[in-house]
């Protein structure tokens, strides 16, 4: 549904170039709170406990980043984390029919940290960003091989 009512508008940015230099793009996934009927939607899904309510309705989202204007390119709703990968691969198709993608920038959410979603950026020759994660582990560092501590 995002797609096609958005449909004109990409096809009026195409016209004019508007995507010509658009090179990066973020992808994150949202949980957004959900206080209705859990079971009235597939895509509901339960969240931590201590929070204020019990279920979240979550999505992926590909944004054009690095420009004047950012802008949402797809909006896919997500029904199963592990998932991602597949997610990520028709995302990336999607939005390459309008703009020149040379860059990917994932979000820090555990959903990425998988070889499957790594796989399907790099083997389309992406550059890919993504925040490392922290163990809570003290980390020596390391240069050239030595130690510095």
């Amino acid at each position: 549904m995002f797609r096609e009512a958005n449909e004109e508008f990409f096809e009026i940015a195409d016209r004019n170039d508007y995507f010509s230099d658009s090179k990066e793009v973020a992808i994150d996934i949202t949980d957004r709170p959900f206080y209705g009927d859990n079971e009235s939607n597939e895509f509901i899904r339960p969240t931590k406990l201590g929070r204020n309510y019990s279920s979240v309705w979550r999505y992926i989202t590909m944004a054009l980043v690095g420009t004047d204007t950012p802008l949402i390119l797809v909006v896919l709703p997500v029904k199963d984390k592990k998932r991602t990968p597949e997610y990520v691969r028709r995302m990336l198709r999607l939005s390459r029919q309008h703009v020149n993608i040379e860059r990917v920038y994932l979000d820090a959410a555990t959903e990425f940290y998988n070889s499957g979603t790594v796989s399907i950026v790099t083997e389309q020759g992406l550059e890919l960003v993504m925040q490392g994660r922290n163990p809570g582990k003290t980390v020596n560092r390391c240069y050239m091989g030595t130690r510095l501590s």
